[in-house]
């Protein structure tokens, strides 16, 4: 998988890397919960990196082979927040795409909010339990009120 991964270049989705920065400025921790393993997931970062500084964008990232199990288990959430210092799982914010992003934010106890950038559209994303539905991740900072 790791040599697929890598052949095919890594196009971000509009607005994420504005918006992440936003949320940044705004006093926030990103972090990326990925389902994929860690092999895949550092060529297809490209520089928003593991940490902030350098350009890098995000706090910190985790991927699947990193914890006990994937997505749905909630596992990479919460091993982001012990990476970032967060403790109280109703100030996380979890976005995903997936049916198993949003499973995972459920086992997780964060706030889940399904995103229409993926493979979900509305009628899947209302079928599964979620507090919001964003357009893309460029559509959080507006959610949380920051400009």
């Amino acid at each position: 998988m790791g040599r697929y991964h890598s052949a095919a270049p890594s196009v971000g989705l509009p607005g994420v890397d504005d918006a992440l920065r936003a949320l940044t400025a705004a006093g926030n921790k990103d972090g990326l919960a990925n389902g994929y393993s860690r092999a895949v997931v550092d060529p297809r970062l490209s520089g928003r990196g593991r940490g902030v500084g350098d350009g890098q964008i995000l706090d910190a990232v985790v991927a699947s082979d990193e914890v006990a199990a994937g997505r749905p288990a909630p596992h990479v959430i919460h091993r982001l927040m012990e990476l970032t210092g967060v403790c109280d799982v109703r100030r996380v914010l979890a976005a995903g795409d997936t049916v198993n992003d949003l499973a995972a934010a459920r086992n997780a106890g964060v706030v889940a909010a399904g995103v229409r950038t993926g493979e979900l559209h509305r009628a899947d994303i209302d079928v599964h339990p979620h507090i919001h539905v964003l357009g893309g991740v460029r559509d959080i900072p507006g959610l949380l009120k920051i400009s």
